[in-house]
């Protein structure tokens, strides 16, 4: 498993600027529109507002404080009020959605390179999945997690790191930083290191020296449980029980949720998502068929036991939701990163990075057509939101999906807390989510009543009047008009609502 210094890895001539070229094509519809429709985003400005602001603000003040500490979900909330200062918050977050795409991407480069002892054309192919469903939900905390583990565990791989006692002080920080990034990106990594035991080495026998190697890659993981144990303090419960239902059930659940590994990973959209994957499928069989391709001893063992992850993890809790299907990406990502492409292949293959590019176009177009159409939505609900007062109470509601036409995030809300300084109940902080800003305690059950991150159908308008001054709902034009009944409607739009109750 252990890469000599005569076996680093041998990069492909253009490599690296092909990479270049392909991961700021990928970034264009990031910076070409300035309303991204990144279900989360709104929200994370909203919180990252607060967090700037709440000391000087007596409005904010009223609703927010500040909750500092430990938690497996403080990358974004550590980097991007350091970008903040010198391009303001939202490019600032824009900014750390590519450093995220960008550590995923380079991160699989760098597995690929660990596994397979050299960087060809294949692994350029890791920017296919830069506009995958879980960056498109704005889990950029996930995103970047993954991606620091896919690094850490390169260097686990290429410096062999179960046999060197003297790195471990190096792969604990590196262990509890990923901790940090995410907690199930922590996961990931724990789950691959111990795939990668079960690759012996030529020469290594007896379960003693098997033993010696666990013991010593367990002990990296000692800093961040500790901190989980000692200093984490979830505001949801971290119990993960499977939803009550029968055996079946749960079995054609796990089924479709293997089946959306490829589709989750390259896009959320099913054409584009379509058109990439029956080209990397027609790829790989070509390519298996001819014996140019083959996969890396020690990646059989890690996505086996990634595999049965996605079996065995519930799909709620750990304070989060999609926890099984989360690890898609991880998944997918590890996979690329095993496939090792024959010289003869490399030599036959002078067309694959063109390929790869024009399949970086077709996801990226598709996001940029996608964000283009629903801009001006999110854009003017915006603009009918500055006309609220300062310090309102503002409700969100999700009535139904929109499937005719551009929809929009209901995070498009959190506008309202940067424009009108508002509360907003369905803002990402404690106690419902493990950031460093909480509602105050005295409107915690008021924001209970409004929460997009609950199962069930929209809370009735009558249970929020007198409770909130504004309430918007998201769905279909129709549908949100009969939700609203003969409440006043401030402004409406196919995708949106604001209504005063």
């Amino acid at each position: 498993m252990q890469l000599h210094r005569s076996e680093l890895p041998a990069v492909t001539g253009g490599f690296l600027p092909w990479f270049a070229a392909l991961f700021l094509l990928s970034q264009v519809p990031l910076y070409a529109v300035r309303y991204v429709d990144i279900a989360d985003f709104a929200n994370h400005l909203a919180r990252l507002h607060v967090l700037e602001h709440v000391g000087d603000s007596p409005i904010l003040q009223r609703f927010y404080q500040l909750q500092p500490g430990i938690a497996p979900n403080l990358a974004l909330d550590l980097t991007v009020p350091l970008l903040g200062k010198a391009f303001g918050l939202e490019t600032g977050l824009k900014l750390f959605a590519s450093l995220c795409v960008l550590l995923a991407a380079s991160g699989t480069a760098a597995l690929a390179a660990a596994l397979t002892g050299r960087l060809t054309w294949v692994a350029l192919g890791a920017l296919l999945f830069a506009h995958n469903a879980f960056f498109q939900l704005g889990l950029f905390n996930f995103v970047f997690g993954v991606g620091a583990a896919l690094w850490l565990l390169a260097a686990w791989i290429a410096l062999d790191g179960s046999r060197r006692p003297r790195l471990l002080p190096a792969f604990a920080v590196g262990a509890t930083l990923v901790y940090l990034c995410h907690l199930a990106a922590f996961g990931v990594y724990a789950v691959c290191v111990l795939g990668c035991l079960a690759v012996r080495s030529p020469g290594e026998h007896g379960p003693w020296q098997l033993a010696r190697r666990a013991a010593l890659a367990g002990l990296q993981f000692v800093p961040a449980l500790y901190l989980h144990l000692a200093m984490f303090q979830p505001g949801t419960s971290l119990a993960a029980p499977f939803p009550e239902a029968a055996a079946s059930a749960l079995l054609a659940y796990k089924v479709v949720v293997l089946l959306l590994i490829p589709k989750a990973s390259l896009h959320t959209a099913a054409l584009p998502a379509g058109i990439v994957l029956a080209f990397v499928a027609f790829c790989l069989t070509v390519g298996w068929r001819h014996g140019d391709l083959s996969m890396a001893r020690t990646a059989k063992p890690v996505l086996s036991l990634l595999a049965i992850a996605v079996l065995l993890m519930p799909p709620l809790g750990i304070g989060s939701s999609m926890v099984d299907l989360r690890l898609a990406l991880p998944l997918t990502l590890v996979f690329w990163a095993s496939l090792d492409l024959s010289a003869a292949g490399q030599r036959r293959s002078p067309w694959l990075p063109w390929a790869i590019g024009a399949g970086v176009i077709v996801t990226s177009g598709a996001t940029l057509v996608h964000w283009s159409e629903s801009a001006p939505l999110q854009r003017d609900l915006r603009t009918a939101m500055t006309h609220i007062e300062l310090g309102s109470r503002v409700a969100t509601v999700g009535v139904a999906e929109r499937r005719d036409g551009p929809g929009l995030s209901p995070h498009a809300a959190a506008w309202s807390v940067i424009d009108r300084s508002a509360f907003m109940s369905a803002l990402y902080v404690r106690p419902f989510n493990p950031f460093p800003v909480k509602f105050r305690s005295e409107f915690v059950s008021l924001a209970s009543l409004a929460r997009l991150d609950q199962d069930g159908p929209a809370p009735p308008l009558a249970s929020l009047r007198g409770r909130f001054d504004y309430v918007v709902a998201f769905g279909s034009e129709a549908a949100t008009a009969e939700w609203a009944g003969s409440a006043t409607t401030l402004y409406a739009s196919p995708a949106s609502r604001l209504i005063r109750p």
